[in-house]
């Protein structure tokens, strides 16, 4: 058994060092093997939905989807799309569905949560599965002791609810309401097939506390695909030009390794920082994909 699994492995390995030249065979390569190693690249597959006028104008930078996209990163999930989008209804429809159609693991929406008219998240998220919208029981209660606290402490004029606040618990039929340990707004969880939809607010220190409470642990126990490990080296080359011959070779030999250059400018000191990024279950086996393919450049880069 352990001869034909080893024999398996190897030949994986071969295919995908021939296959590079040419991209649709590579990439049917690369799923073979994280298909033999026990991965599945849709199973952890997260896309971000990043939603408000004030971020594609520009007057808000949206800090949120960066924020996501490295702790989920460091989870070992793989982002692999992040869209930022108006507040308008047909958007947040058209966006959700794309998005459901290549069958992610997870969804995380940010923004669109609040009491005023143009927070329409909810109702986007309802019209693309589907779903009606109901008044939510949990997320009422949610709410309304949360406005009771606020009041309690001085922090506002009114207690309890009306209109705007009653809006907030308004959800998509199945929804989940999630307590919001620093605003009002609860988030919203809710599946469609095999995918998990998380909507949070869109105040970053709301969405992290959120992420942090609830979001976190999910990821770990549902998608996660181990162990993400990185690793940087500084080669005194600024010509991406050149060294790009050199790191297509290590990425050959090692296809598991993402392999990225980041230049700094010709105006900067002449060298480039080189990333090589990997994941999987394994951490020793991560760690050691990772140094070989790094000592592999450096070992090209020192002959050339």
């Amino acid at each position: 058994m352990y001869k034909e699994k080893n024999k398996i492995s190897t030949e994986i390995c071969v295919n995908a060092e021939i296959a590079f030249k040419n991209k649709a065979v590579f990439l049917e390569s690369i799923a073979c093997i994280t298909k033999h190693y026990g991965y599945n690249v849709r199973m952890n597959d997260v896309k971000i939905i990043s939603i408000g006028r004030e971020l594609i104008t520009g007057r808000t930078a949206d800090t949120n989807s960066n924020y996501l996209a490295r702790q989920i990163t460091l989870l070992g999930a793989a982002v692999s799309s992040v869209y930022v989008i108006d507040d308008v209804l047909s958007d947040i429809v058209k966006t959700l569905r794309f998005s459901l159609k290549q069958k992610p693991a997870l969804i995380i929406t940010t923004g669109g949560l609040g009491p005023t008219m143009d927070d329409m998240t909810l109702k986007g998220v309802a019209k693309a599965l589907g779903k009606r919208l109901e008044e939510n029981k949990r997320a009422l209660t949610m709410i309304r002791k949360r406005y009771d606290m606020l009041y309690r402490q001085g922090l506002l004029h009114t207690a309890g609810l009306n209109d705007a606040r009653i809006k907030m618990s308004i959800l998509p039929s199945g929804a989940k309401p999630i307590k919001n340990p620093v605003g009002t707004a609860p988030g919203v969880l809710i599946h469609h097939g095999e995918t998990a939809i998380f909507c949070l607010p869109g105040v970053p220190s709301e969405m992290k506390g959120i992420f942090e409470m609830h979001i976190y642990g999910w990821i770990k126990t549902h998608i996660s695909n181990g162990v993400w490990f990185e690793k940087m080296i500084n080669v005194k080359n600024h010509d991406e030009s050149i060294l790009r011959v050199f790191i297509d070779r290590a990425a050959q030999m090692y296809p598991e390794v993402y392999i990225k250059s980041s230049p700094a400018g010709f105006d900067k000191a002449k060298s480039l920082d080189v990333f090589f990024t990997s994941t999987g279950k394994n951490k020793a086996y991560v760690q050691s994909r990772v140094n070989k393919a790094m000592k592999m450049l450096k070992s090209l880069i020192r002959d050339q």
